[in-house]
């Protein structure tokens, strides 16, 4: 995007932003892939800024796939419960995100649990979507605890993984922390490492940052893309929007 230069408002450049807005709305309806696997829209117009620049946006959007035509999916959700989850009620978002997501499975697929704080934990083995009273039960029951062993929340979480895998189906590991890791390997290096492996064995990880202030993008982003999968943060002010359209989608 080009550099901004706010001035004054005037008429002209009103007139000029509602014109680049509208040409924006107009063709961003126009991206839809089709038959393919993403489509691309390139589109722009002059700068209500000022004179001399022009603001270009690009959109890609993927292929969209029903859900009753998607895969199975069995998903493990490692969730950070340690203290600082506490904050700015980080925590609280993520269990009702998670079940915005849990309204979009199918009686296919399955949910695993595992949390931690100082330590790791299971708390709940896979379970059939079917089930959505347990699946919700294990969300409600959570509660802030303890320090940050991210380590060893994903290397339960893989290895439930890893035992729950089906070939051809959508096999992954959701992350959902402020990326604050201070005990066990905090390091970014040496968690992922650990998650290596597991990507090559088709068992994929998106991570979902939540918070301010001291939340970690970098290392959340980091474990995303050695782990095959997506990244998003979180707004605080509203549920992440998990979506099962493909893989695990973005917030």
């Amino acid at each position: 995007m080009a550099r901004c230069h706010p001035q004054k408002p005037s008429a002209q450049k009103n007139s000029s932003t509602i014109s680049l807005r509208a040409t924006l709305s107009r063709s961003s309806s126009t991206l839809r892939p089709g038959q393919e696997t993403f489509g691309i829209q390139v589109d722009g117009g002059p700068s209500p800024f000022g004179p001399g620049y022009h603001l270009v946006r690009i959109g890609i959007k993927g292929k969209e796939i029903a859900t009753e035509n998607r895969k199975p999916a069995h998903l493990v959700f490692v969730i950070d419960v340690s203290g600082s989850m506490n904050r700015e009620n980080r925590l609280e978002l993520v269990k009702r995100s998670v079940r915005i997501l849990i309204d979009q499975l199918q009686p296919a697929d399955t949910v695993g649990i595992v949390v931690y704080g100082t330590r790791g934990r299971v708390v709940l083995d896979p379970t059939s979507a079917e089930d959505k009273r347990a699946i919700l039960s294990a969300i409600d029951s959570l509660t802030p605890e303890g320090s940050t062993n991210a380590e060893e929340g994903l290397l339960l979480g893989y290895e439930m993984a890893d035992r729950s895998f089906e070939r051809g189906a959508i096999n992954r590991v959701i992350l959902c922390s402020d990326g604050v890791a201070n005990v066990g390997e905090t390091r970014a290096g040496g968690i992922l490492r650990s998650i290596e492996d597991y990507a090559r064995k088709e068992i994929n990880l998106s991570t979902f940052g939540f918070g301010m202030g001291n939340y970690n993008d970098v290392l959340m982003e980091q474990l995303a893309d050695k782990g095959e999968g997506q990244y998003a943060a979180c707004l605080l002010s509203r549920p992440a929007r998990l979506s099962l359209t493909g893989c695990a989608g973005a917030i």
